[in-house]
């Protein structure tokens, strides 16, 4: 039997650092080539739970979703900053402990990333690309500072506190009836302590500041009052976010939806079947909707 050495992976970025409240953030920054003259940059941020700068996570698998956006767009002319969230790979250390995790800890990062785009002769312009959670944390952090545009890939159209009880719902009616309860001592600014043990990875006492950051929020209301152009990009076979969120979104912000009928939440052509659909989230070889990156790159340069 023979055995081959892994190819370690190919770096096509440069490594960055930025500081934030707490540390330093480690960035990924990925540049066109062969070009001479300022180019739009856009922030990619990644989605809820612990998901690096390309869209993987040990929970929802490595699927280098994210990594391919930014590749892509690079082909387009176009330069990417990626990020593993505070937490997570290079960025554990930037958090120790989830208590008093808000949301607003998590746009505070991209404000910095935003700020220091900015001052940066290379570019021209700054854009926001968020995927999934990170849709809203875009349209949070353009609230503060000033963005060419906001790209909305999988974002939720609705108060999350809906979307987790939809979700619940199609698992166990039960389940979503005890999570409801929750939500709305939640909502109203209370901690809970009786939490079944089917939710505690949902509302265990140390996210609890977290999901009541969040509760407060309409992600559609907040994407309105963004002075950005907006563009909503949604995938009909997407198991977590609708295309009824795109077009709650679409309605309050008066922006384009553009949807591809067979892509999933991981931004990849997958089946209706749950289980086909979710082996695209452990598949890193697997492209891209094709259409993706040339309507992201097409709005950006618009």
């Amino acid at each position: 039997m023979m055995f081959h050495p892994v190819e370690p992976e190919v770096i096509t970025y440069e490594k960055v650092t930025v500081p934030v409240e707490g540390g330093n953030l480690q960035a990924a920054l990925q540049l066109p080539v062969n070009v001479s003259k300022p180019v739009p940059v856009a922030i990619i941020i990644a989605g809820s739970g612990p998901t690096d700068k390309d869209g993987n996570s040990a929970i929802a698998g490595k699927n280098n979703s994210l990594k391919m956006v930014a590749e892509g767009l690079a082909d387009k002319g176009i330069a990417t900053l990626r990020y593993d969230k505070r937490g997570v790979g290079s960025n554990t250390a930037l958090l120790t402990t989830e208590e008093g995790l808000v949301v607003e800890d998590y746009a505070k990062d991209v404000e910095a990333l935003i700020e220091v785009l900015n001052k940066d002769v290379r570019f021209n312009e700054v854009h926001l690309i968020g995927h999934s959670e990170g849709a809203f944390m875009a349209s949070l952090a353009a609230q503060h500072k000033q963005v060419a545009s906001i790209t909305s890939l999988a974002g939720a159209g609705r108060p999350i506190g809906e979307v987790l009880l939809e979700q619940l719902e199609a698992q166990s009616p039960a389940i979503a009836n005890e999570a409801k309860a929750i939500l709305a001592k939640l909502e109203q600014g209370e901690h809970v302590t009786d939490i079944a043990p089917a939710l505690q990875s949902l509302f265990r006492p140390s996210i609890q500041d977290y999901m009541i950051s969040w509760l407060a929020y309409d992600p559609a209301a907040l994407l309105q009052q963004t002075k950005a152009k907006t563009l909503i990009i949604q995938g009909e076979n997407d198991l977590q976010v609708k295309p009824a969120d795109a077009k709650r979104l679409s309605d309050f912000t008066a922006s384009k939806a553009v949807y591809f009928k067979e892509m999933n939440h991981v931004l990849k052509d997958a089946p209706t079947d749950p289980a086909g659909n979710m082996a695209t989230y452990f598949n890193p070889t697997l492209p891209l909707t094709e259409a993706l990156v040339p309507t992201i790159a097409t709005f950006i340069k618009s």
